[in-house]
This record gives C-alpha cells, structure tokens and sequence, in this order.
C-alpha cells in the first residue's frame, strides 16, 4: 500500500475516529510491530492540535509471558505509572 494513503488513513482516524480536538492530548495504546504506523498517527494528531501525544508501546509476545508467569495478586495490582495514565488523558 502507497505511503501516501496510509498518511490519509492516518489523518482519517485521529480526524474522525478519534475526532481530537486542538489541545487536547493522545494517548496510543499500539503493538511495535506497528511502529510506521504509529508514527504517521502521532504526526497527524500533533497536525491537528494535539497538546501532547503519548505512545504505550507492547509486545503481544511479551504480554503472554506476564500472563502465564506473573502471580495472581500482581495480575489484580494497577501499578501507578498505569494511574498516571488516567491523570494524562484526564489533562
């Protein structure tokens, strides 16, 4: 697929699917392996306003090891750096 139209699907999202206002923060929730895309994400928001934009990067690999390895009471602890998180979007 053209560079070009991925930009556009990238401008379509945040534009509409998001619909983010000028000011107003992002947060993108995305897989590494979706890093290029990401990217034309981060640099259409901060065309259209964005305040800030924050990417949480994950590995999907990486996040069945937690599952299958991390104890109970850690699966049901919500570590600050996640509350932050929720302070962000809230800004």
């Amino acid at each position: 697929m053209k560079k070009s139209l991925i930009k556009q699907y990238a401008k379509l999202l945040i534009k509409q699917g998001v619909n983010l206002q000028k000011k107003q923060p992002l947060i993108i929730l995305a897989d590494v392996e979706a890093y290029e895309f990401v990217e034309l994400l981060a640099e259409a928001a901060y065309k259209a306003g964005a305040s800030q934009v924050r990417i949480d990067w994950s590995d999907i690999n990486v996040s069945k090891m937690g599952y299958r390895y991390r104890t109970k009471k850690s699966l049901c602890t919500v570590p600050e750096w996640e509350r932050m998180n929720v302070d962000f979007a809230n800004s």
